[in-house]
């Protein structure tokens, strides 16, 4: 996160990318906290899993956070963020939101975090 008053996230797109022209056009995003269970869900959206290429979500459940965005309902945590600023990098934008819903999920797992090209476990007493 980048502020706790009023509570901002910040996510980096590719220019190139789908993602990038959503969230530009329409100014909102959605980020689901996934964690060791959803590692193939992980894989799927950072593209190591290529099959999904054309269609990310095809056959995963999801729900619908207040914007309409799609959530994962066994998620740590998701976020649902409006887009306040955007930052352009070389090949990449970062998008700054201010959250206007989150949800807790039920599991207390540790999060996975993309490091060295694959997903990894946050565990406490890493570093």
């Amino acid at each position: 996160s980048l502020s706790a008053e009023p509570p901002l996230v910040m996510v980096s797109a590719g220019t190139s990318s789908r993602t990038h022209d959503v969230i530009d056009r329409g100014g909102l995003f959605a980020v689901s906290i996934l964690g060791e269970a959803q590692t193939a869900h992980f894989e799927r959206f950072a593209g190591l899993d290529r099959a999904f290429d054309a269609d990310r979500f095809a056959g995963l459940a999801t729900d619908a956070a207040p914007s309409g965005l799609p959530v994962f309902p066994d998620a740590l945590a998701w976020v649902d963020c409006r887009v306040v600023a955007r930052h352009p990098g070389a090949g990449y934008t970062i998008f700054v939101g201010e959250v206007v819903a989150a949800s807790l999920g039920a599991d207390e797992a540790a999060p996975l975090l993309y490091f060295r090209r694959r997903p990894r476990l946050l565990a406490e007493g890493e570093s």
